[in-house]
């Protein structure tokens, strides 16, 4: 694989751009790309994560990236906006949010201690569009049948960094993540997003799950791993031959998270991932077979010089002439040298 152009898909200093963009192709190949941004304090010192007024913007390209239109707000408090096409042009937009709250009612919420905003998690949803992103459905929360939400008048407390998987069989698959305890749940839908089911846990001790289906109908799934024993900085696999109803035990991979899958026109994989190891903050990639092996050891530095790890959470889209379009969230040392440094969105156009 190999890096053939960096583009700057949105930049605004005022803003702060944080995890989790997401991009999509159609059949003309215009892009469209969903990202999240906020007003930025990093020069305060703080990063906006779960700010109750994040925006989901959605900006589009003509030109493979080359020029994109001014941002469109679209929806306001969401977080990672995790988007896919299905065959049929519909979009499925999954992401979490979170309400701000007095700080007597968030202390029942599981958070970050570097979030200095008094929220309180208030469920993970999918909405879905016909047309092409004009209008939207009302939410549909995922239920765990064995948890109660934090709050009577909110759904169950399930977060998301993932993907929203079209199976050979029609069906759509997610996974989605409690926090204390942590664990990777697994859901389907038999009616292309309108209701969903509980199907399972993936892993126990493990978050931010990226499933990819492989052309001879093996599920693998690519997951954080919960901080233990130093243990966060690998990515780990699992593997479903039965649609998911049962999974083998993660093996650990290599270091990098969270990650996610593209798939080259040739039918090879692009497995990319974020880095926040060894003072080589960035984005990288590895190529896999169609079944999802490793074709070598190689391993492609699409970024290795951000300021701070506050970066990653990559996303694919597979152009018409078969490369991968992958954008990030990124900083960069040449920007400032320490967290000061802005967030913005920026996409590599990757060919084999």
């Amino acid at each position: 694989m190999r890096i053939v152009q960096y583009q700057t898909v949105y930049r605004d200093e005022s803003y702060y751009c944080g995890p989790g963009p997401s991009v999509v192709c159609d059949e003309n190949g215009i892009l469209t790309v969903f990202f999240r941004r906020v007003q930025s304090w990093v020069g305060e010192g703080l990063y906006s994560h779960w700010h109750p007024a994040t925006e989901t913007c959605v900006t589009t390209s003509e030109d493979v990236g080359a020029a994109w239109s001014q941002p469109c707000v679209i929806f306001a408090g969401h977080q990672c906006p995790c988007v896919t096409r299905l065959g049929d042009g519909t979009l499925v937009y999954h992401t979490h949010r979170s309400h701000l709250v007095s700080e007597k009612i968030a202390g029942k919420s599981f958070r970050s201690h570097s979030i200095p905003w008094p929220r309180i998690h208030a469920g993970n949803f999918v909405q879905r569009s016909t047309d092409g992103g004009v209008n939207w459905s009302n939410p549909i929360y995922l239920d765990l049948p064995h948890l109660e939400p934090l709050h009577p008048s909110l759904a169950v407390s399930v977060a998301v960094r993932g993907n929203v998987l079209e199976l050979a069989d029609g069906r759509l698959a997610v996974s989605a993540y409690t926090g204390d305890p942590t664990v990777s749940y697994y859901f389907t839908s038999e009616d292309k997003g309108a209701s969903w089911n509980y199907g399972g846990v993936i892993a126990e001790a493990f978050d931010e799950t990226y499933l990819h289906e492989t052309p001879g109908g093996v599920l693998l799934a690519y997951l954080r791993a919960e901080d233990v024993n130093g243990r966060k900085s690998i990515l780990h696999h699992a593997r479903s031959e039965d649609g998911g109803a049962t999974w083998s035990d993660p093996l650990p991979l290599f270091k990098g998270f969270p990650a996610c899958v593209g798939t080259f026109g040739s039918g090879s994989l692009c497995l990319a991932y974020g880095y926040r190891m060894d003072n080589a903050y960035g984005v990288r990639a590895r190529s896999l077979s169609s079944e999802g092996k490793l074709a070598s050891d190689e391993e492609l530095r699409v970024r290795d010089d951000g300021a701070v790890t506050d970066l990653g959470y990559p996303h694919t889209a597979t152009l018409p002439d078969g490369r991968i379009f992958l954008v990030y969230y990124i900083n960069r040392k040449t920007d400032a040298p320490d967290a000061t440094a802005p967030r913005y969105i920026e996409a590599a156009i990757i060919e084999e």
